[in-house]
């Protein structure tokens, strides 16, 4: 202390003492802090010195700097800058602060922490009260009490530490953290600064841990995009999903203004810099190993403890009576009671289940771990890990199995201790295999149950013992072919149910005082054998599925007597009963071989009456409240609140039967049977007051989010109870009533709450196909919830419901920015979604179906505001997170998917599109949309075509695949197959977009090369093959022409397509007769293409052609198609056929229809078919002279063309004549009768159209290599005329120039014949003709 003045005291905690002070000689302001030694445990001493080497070693401008640190006698001194202010007070002072100031704070804190985790520290305490401001507003973090420095290997922790306001939902489950939790506080405490509360805030702490989890974040309105994308991504309550290094520092709220020194980016932290493969799998095996048995969180029980100490002291303040909370199992009390005869002691009426009035009426899967751990300690339903206990008293060693005291009271006890939860799990695993124990427990089971039987005293109490031990037994988490062999060998569940059977038919048993528990007892164990491992296990025999499912048979035949007998006075019985339906129901919905469906459908048709009887008590019946109050020391308010806990569980029990939950896999159909069933029988008059009592239910908030399960599933599935509901008047407002906040529903439950209303009055809607005047009057209050709400959820589920009204004739006019703003909000946030969508609607579809209809109903340029808000862009990540759309480089889904062991992930996998996200439906509204965005502003658009790793790209080819097409057809079966269609459709319109507008050649080749990368052609071609036929082959199929013909990279594509995917049938089919003309045309260009390409296509081709019985019949149909457009492509592909070699001149040697079609060609009325024709019959006489007998009757045709008006024809007819005397004399006769040489040699020297001339000279020299022809050649003069010829095309020299006449006043003359004919091409006659002229010489 010699160098420091204490000036002034400055804070004050359980820490100690916070001073300002000054550094002597030198004028420094600094903080001391001074620590008590005295009263701290040696490790409390050990975590400050951690804390002080942790500050000695961080030098950062946002970090508290650490200048001193000395010890005194009672204290330990920190000294520290001096910090003048807190940012803590100026929330207190100020409430929040705006973004511009929050944003400059994130960029110090981000610099901070990136600067602590690339040092492999966690701060782990992160807080506004631990934020601290210096000089010039520059934010200091401070307090590293908590902090903790990371070994080399140490990449997860485990041990809680932090204020649980900012406790990341890994924490709070106490689950294993890494760095991802530092930046989770970062979210929360940036989020309070700006809205003014931690995003989760609630004065209970058991509401606060279960928010943390489970709910959603609010966003307010006023927030930015960016700001809100930051946040989102910190507060991501998977830590796999939640921003991090590095892409945080890039993020646009902070990249301009972090600052991190280039050292410390290039540090090799784990958490600042990408894990390697090993890293990974280290980091998995330690969560792994570190990770807690499900249930044992200490947050959460603590959590649990502090709400039922409320509820105790709510009682207390009502001048209510606070019981103990006994568990089920009183031995201590009941069992005396039994013993001694006396009816209800011990029993403590209906305190002993723990039920609180506010339980969740449907319980999760672990819930039975929860609501039974007071009432029957024993019973979890997910089993127990066996974690082995130090020093454990209550082990095996310390149980007499022995002698004749076995059989003791104190034996028994002794043995369900050390089966318990808090016994030896070790123990009581090796109970459940000893043989010699497992035969002592049948034997007691058996005697006692037969004295329990004959109506004995000491039988009901040595029972009670061997039922708890055998529940204790079954309900371990162990191999589940233990619990079989130990379940046969106790001849369980059929002993437990034949006991409880016999018990309610014989009234003397049932008149005894001890009947009642003896019933409840039986009912735990078979709850427990329901709910045991092989209710979870995949590997369990046929006989022992059978055997369950007989068991649940037989107790659902006896659920109507157990749940109204008159000994139940306090409904003890028939709770035990109700919670069993429950988890039995619950391990039906999680079973893996399919038993749901069966169940479910059992009740709607052999256990009616068990529906029947939990519809009557799903309501208060005043007979059951009379019945309660007549109890000893029981007020009348404590029986209606027992009363009200009954109807709640009994309501719980039908939501468990008809509710489908949002993820996993149910027996929906089942469900949907049983909720058809309740939903008709509550609209018949003679169950009116059963329905208004039941509706009802929903003015109290403990029962609210149960019953509103109940009539959603009936809405769905009766169009009948939603008539009932509209037509009363009352019940609808009960609905409205909720949105508006007239019923205090728990916070927990608020989102669920009003997300089922919502779909509710959408299902409402649906069903009855008009609007109730009711909800008419209350359109501008569901708009709102669609334009104003802060939950993504709600507003998906009210542009749902907005769509149907809007369908009914509702007229609302909403702004298209604020309806886009809404829409946006979601596609960015979907947060948490409570509930499922009805009638398979996907929780985008609304929104989708909604902005496909706003398109086309304004004069506003909606699509570019589509692009321009950032929709477009955001609907596309939601579309293509929804169809579980993977990357191109590693077949990884590429948004918001969980992937287990990616790193070793190496081949494509498909998964499962999430068809709860976004239905086919809401699919089909996408596309419709993008159909209609490029069809406005199409040049805009087009580029999103070229990015192969484009979201919209990835997406497109996605929905080509063959697994997803099928996908569709397995879940939709009837409707699948159009769905198919119209998809595959609109996919194909999309794509049609850049052949159908004036592209820049940059831009078409890069999109042509981006249909290329990402297989386009191969996709589509797939799925035409599987999914289409007739009319809707037209657009796919031009596609794939268009892109066929377009460019050369397709061609390829194409034939190795048709191999892989061996649709040579499917093209044959499409050549038929019955095929749309577009297709045929299409499909014959294609072949004409790939032929004439390149010749190693040239099998495939004449394979697709043979068709399935190998003689060629397509062709010969085809030649006799009526339309010319076709004969004119047959033509085409004839002649490329013989292209490049003679291979098929053997099948038209076979098949004499086709040659004469051709020849029949050559005089068509339709130029195309004469010109293709021509060509044709040219190829089929150029490789040999193998056709040439078959030609001869050509000859004629092909004269007459050579004076055809088009050119083409005569080059065509040319070139043929010229090749029938290429190879033989054989048709010179035929030739020289027809005068082919002297109508060629006119053709050469008249024609007007040179490429006809130097054709016609071509097949002159061709003809002449035959001497007869030549011979006439020479006699028709040919050589002077061919050499006047060459004068007139050959150029003059300048001397033989004339002068060019001037010109006239009307304008120049018309150019002559010679200005048509280039240079080069008068050079190639010119050439041709001295060449002939030289032969012809040479031979005269």
């Amino acid at each position: 202390m010699d160098n420091y003045h204490v000036l002034e005291i400055i804070g004050e905690g359980s820490f100690g003492k916070v001073y300002k002070g000054r550094r002597k000689y030198t004028g420094q302001i600094v903080a001391l802090k001074f620590i008590p030694k005295v009263g701290k445990s040696d490790k409390e001493l050990r975590g400050l010195r951690r804390e002080i080497e942790i500050m000695r070693g961080l030098h950062h401008d946002n970090i508290i700097e650490m200048l001193d640190s000395f010890d005194t006698d009672k204290e330990v001194v920190v000294v520290t800058d001096y910090a003048e202010g807190e940012l803590f007070q100026i929330l207190e002072d100020d409430g929040s602060l705006p973004e511009e100031q929050v944003q400059i704070i994130a960029t110090q804190l981000v610099s901070a922490l990136f600067y602590l985790h690339s040092h492999r520290i966690l701060h782990r305490d992160m807080k506004p009260q631990n934020i601290l401001l210096g000089r010039g507003g520059t934010v200091k973090l401070c307090d590293f009490g908590f902090a903790r420095g990371m070994s080399t290997n140490t990449l997860v922790l485990t041990s809680i530490k932090g204020t649980p306001l900012y406790m990341s939902p890994e924490l709070v489950e106490e689950k294993p953290y890494d760095h991802t939790a530092d930046l989770w506080a970062l979210g929360c405490i940036l989020y309070e600064l700006f809205v003014g509360t931690p995003p989760f805030y609630t004065n209970s702490i058991f509401q606060l841990v279960t928010m943390i989890i489970k709910d959603p974040v609010k966003w307010p309105k006023n927030m930015s995009s960016t700001f809100k994308d930051f946040l989102q991504g910190l507060l991501s309550k998977n830590p796999r999903h939640r921003l991090s290094w590095p892409d945080l520092l890039h993020h646009p709220f902070v990249a301009a203004n972090v600052k991190v020194s280039e050292a410390d980016s290039l540090l090799e932290s784990p958490f600042t810099q990408p894990l390697s493969a090993s890293m990974m799998v280290l980091k998995e095996k330690q969560s792994r190993e570190k990770a807690h048995p499900p249930g044992t969180s200490k947050i959460l029980a603590r959590a649990r403890r502090k709400a039922m100490e409320e509820e105790d002291k709510k009682k207390v303040l009502a001048g209510l009576p606070v019981e103990p909370r006994p568990q089920a199992w009183e031995q201590d009390q009941t069992d005396a009671a039994i013993r001694e005869g006396k009816e209800g002691e011990g029993l403590n009426v209906w305190e002993t289940t723990g039920i609180s009035k506010n339980m969740e009426p449907t319980p999760r899967l672990d819930r039975i771990s929860k609501d039974y751990k007071k009432e029957y300690p024993s019973i979890e339903v997910e089993g127990r890990r066996t974690l082995k206990k130090k020093n454990d008293q209550k082990n095996i060693e310390n149980v007499k199995l022995d002698g004749e005291e076995v059989d003791s009271e104190d034996e028994w006890q002794s043995l369900i201790e050390a089966t318990d939860q808090d016994g030896n799990p070790d123990v009581a695993l090796r109970m459940l295999t000893d043989p010699l124990l497992i035969e002592r427990f049948r034997v007691r089971l058996e005697t006692s149950s037969t004295h329990v039987l004959e109506g004995t005293l000491e039988g009901a109490a040595r029972l009670r013992s061997v039922l708890r031990v055998i529940t204790n037994l079954v309900t371990l988490k162990c191999d589940v072919s233990n619990i079989i062999a130990f379940t046969n060998k106790v001849a369980m569940p059929g002993k437990i149910l034949q006991v409880l059977g016999e018990i309610l038919t014989i009234s003397s048993v049932k008149e005894q005082p001890w009947a009642q528990q003896i019933l409840i007892d039986l009912v735990i164990t078979l709850n427990a054998y329901f709910a045991s491992e092989i209710s979870w296990s995949d590997n369990v025999d046929k006989l022992v599925i059978d055997e369950y499912d007989s068991a649940v048979k037989q107790f659902l035949e006896l659920v109507p007597e157990l749940l109204s007998q008159q000994i139940d006075a306090d409904l003890r019985l028939r709770e035990q009963t109700l919670l069993c339906i429950i988890y039995l129901s619950e391990a039906m919905d999680r079973s893996s071989v399919s038993r749901g469906e069966p169940y479910y459908q059992s009740l709607v048709s052999e256990h009616v009456p068990v529906l029947d009887v939990i519809l009557q008590l799903s309501r208060s019946d005043p007979q059951t409240l009379k019945n309660l109050c007549g109890l000893p020391e029981v007020p009348q308010e404590m029986a209606l609140e027992r009363l009200e806990q009954m109807v709640g569980i009994a309501a719980g029990c039908l939501a468990t039967f008809v509710n489908i939950p949002l993820q996993g896999k149910f027996a929906t159909d089942g469900k949907k049977k049983v909720a058809e069933y309740l939903g008709e029988k509550l609209t018949k008059k003679e169950e009116q007051e059963v329905a208004s009592g039941f509706l009802l239910l929903l003015h109290r908030p403990a029962d609210c989010s149960t019953v509103l399960k109940v009539i959603y599933a009936c809405c769905q599935a009766s169009e009948s109870f939603c008539t009932y509901i509209c037509e009363t008047e009352t019940h609808l407002e009960s609905l409205l009533a909720l949105l508006m906040g007239k019923v205090e529903v728990a916070d927990m439950e608020i989102n669920t709450v009003v997300e089922m209303v919502l779909y509710i009055l959408c299902c409402l809607v649906i069903q009855v196909q008009h609007l109730p005047d009711r909800l008419a009057g209350a359109s501008a209050m569901l708009v709102s919830i669609f334009l104003d709400s802060t939950l993504a959820s709600h507003t998906a589920a009210a542009a749902l419901l907005f769509g149907q009204m809007v369908a009914c004739g509702m007229s609302c006019e909403v702004q298209p920015d604020e309806m886009l703003q809404a829409c946006l909000a979601v596609f960015t946030d979907l947060a948490e979604v409570c509930v499922r969508c009805p009638f398979e609607f996907g929780i985008l579809d609304g929104l989708l179906l909604l902005l496909c209809e706003l398109l086309p109903q304004t004069d506003m340029p909606v699509a570019q505001l589509y692009i321009e808000t950032g929709i477009w862009a955001a609907m596309w990540h939601r579309v293509a997170q929804a169809m579980q759309v993977t990357a191109l480089n590693c077949n990884l889904p590429i948004h918001d998917i969980e992937v287990e062991g990616q790193d070793e992930k190496k081949t494509w996998e498909f998964i499962p599109p999430g068809w709860d996200l976004l239905s086919p439906q809401g699919l089909m509204a996408a596309l419709q949309i993008a159909i209609s965005v490029f069809t406005k502003e199409t040049y805009q658009c087009l580029p999103n075509l070229s990015a192969p790793d484009g979201v919209l790209m990835l997406t497109l080819v996605h929905l080509l695949q063959v697994q997803f097409l099928d996908s569709i057809l397995i879940r939709y079966k009837q409707e699948g197959k159009q769905l198919q269609e119209d998809l595959i459709l609109a996919v194909t319109q999309l794509g049609c977009f850049p052949f159908a507008v004036d592209a820049s050649e940059d831009l078409l080749a890069e999109i042509q090369h981006c249909l290329y990368t990402v297989e386009l052609l191969p996709r589509l071609l797939g799925a035409c093959v599987r999914c289409l036929n007739g009319e809707a082959l037209e657009t796919p199929i031009g596609l794939v022409t268009r892109m066929v013909l377009g460019n050369a990279i397709f061609v390829h594509q194409f034939a190795a397509a048709v191999r892989e995917l061996n649709c040579t049938g499917f093209l044959c089919s499409c050549l038929s007769e019955n095929s749309p003309l577009s297709v045929i045309c299409d499909v014959v260009s294609i072949l004409s293409h790939l032929v004439r390409t390149s010749p190693e296509h040239l099998i495939l081709v004449m394979l697709i052609l043979q068709g399935t019985k190998g003689d060629f019949a397509i062709l010969t149909t085809l030649m006799n198609h009526s339309t010319s457009v076709v004969r004119s492509r047959i033509c085409s592909l004839l002649g490329n056929l013989m292209k490049h070699d003679a291979q098929l001149y053997p099948v038209l040697l076979q098949r004499e229809k086709i040659l004469a079609f051709l020849i029949s060609c050559l005089q068509d009325e339709d130029s195309n078919v004469r010109k293709c024709s021509a060509y044709a019959l040219g190829n089929a006489s150029y490789h040999s002279a193998q056709l040439y007998p078959r030609l001869k009757v050509a000859i004629p045709a092909l004269v007459q063309l050579l004076s055809d008006p088009v050119s083409k024809i005569k080059v065509n007819a040319a070139s043929a004549l010229g090749n029938l005397g290429m190879h033989s004399s054989l048709l010179c006769p035929d030739l020289m009768k027809t005068k082919v040489m002297a109508h060629l040699l006119e053709t050469a020297c008249h024609d007007t159209q040179p490429a006809v001339q130097d054709s016609a000279l071509l097949a002159l020299r061709s003809l002449c290599q035959q001497e007869e022809l030549r011979k006439e050649l020479v006699s028709l003069k040919a050589a002077e005329r061919l050499s006047s010829l060459t004068v007139v095309l050959t150029p003059r020299t300048d001397s033989q120039a004339v002068s060019p006449r001037p010109e006239t006043r009307a304008g120049t003359r018309p150019a002559s014949s010679h200005s048509l004919y280039t240079s080069a091409t008068s050079n190639s006659i010119v050439s041709h003709c001295n060449r002939l002229i030289r032969v012809l010489q040479a031979h005269s």
